[in-house]
């Protein structure tokens, strides 16, 4: 099982990489919040200049990610502190939904970015199926660290404000495999749980949105 969903995470994980790649396809890429850093690993090396600001890291996790993607972890404790203009690319995926400083984050991403830079970002969908169906039952809203969810048009219009303009403002494809799993009384039989999950996680996208929606932005 364990095998199945990372194989659906790294199809995914790739799929926003090729988004990403046909708009810009290579240059100087900052991963906000990277994480243990599978999708910035997507970016060769070759074609990139890859780094990571997250304040949260470990010394020791730092230590790792400077040998697995890039000498360039951490390397200013704020993102005021890192030179205007320097990024092709800008990245915070699965990291907005987190922090009530996102406001100030939309507006160094918009002044670190070049001309025609891009800003990717990957956030949970508001309007999606799963909410509507689940509402305060579903699992991303129950996550403790989820704590500013957003509507499409509500990011789209603080990021206009912020220079911003939209290439693209989409729902993803489907809702997570174990969506339905993960939301439902625990209480039911697991294998009733799994069966339905992945009935719901094939039948969502016929009838409603995608648990979460990706915006490009460009300066």
């Amino acid at each position: 099982m364990h095998l199945i969903f990372w194989k659906l995470y790294t199809i995914q994980l790739n799929r926003e990489y090729n988004l990403i790649r046909s708009y810009k396809k290579c240059g100087l890429v900052l991963d906000i919040g990277a994480g243990t850093g599978e999708f910035l690993s997507r970016f060769p090396n070759k074609l990139w200049s890859r780094y990571v600001f997250d304040p949260y890291l470990s010394l020791n996790h730092v230590k790792v990610m400077e040998k697995r993607i890039s000498p360039h972890i951490n390397e200013f404790r704020r993102l005021i502190d890192y030179p205007s203009g320097l990024f092709d690319v800008v990245i915070l995926r699965d990291v907005a939904e987190h922090t009530t400083e996102f406001p100030d984050i939309f507006k160094q991403s918009y002044r670190l970015l070049k001309k025609n830079g891009i800003f990717f970002i990957k956030t949970p969908n508001m309007d999606s199926l799963d909410f509507k169906t689940f509402q305060l039952s579903w699992y991303v809203v129950c996550i403790i660290h989820n704590i500013v969810f957003f509507e499409k048009k509500a990011l789209i219009d603080i990021l206009k404000k912020n220079g911003f303009k939209i290439d693209l403002n989409k729902p993803t494809n489907s809702s997570s495999v174990l969506s339905l799993f993960r939301s439902v009384n625990p209480n039911f039989p697991t294998s009733l749980r799994l069966i339905a999950s992945f009935i719901y996680s094939i039948v969502s996208p016929l009838i409603g949105e995608g648990g979460d929606f990706i915006v490009i932005a460009r300066k």
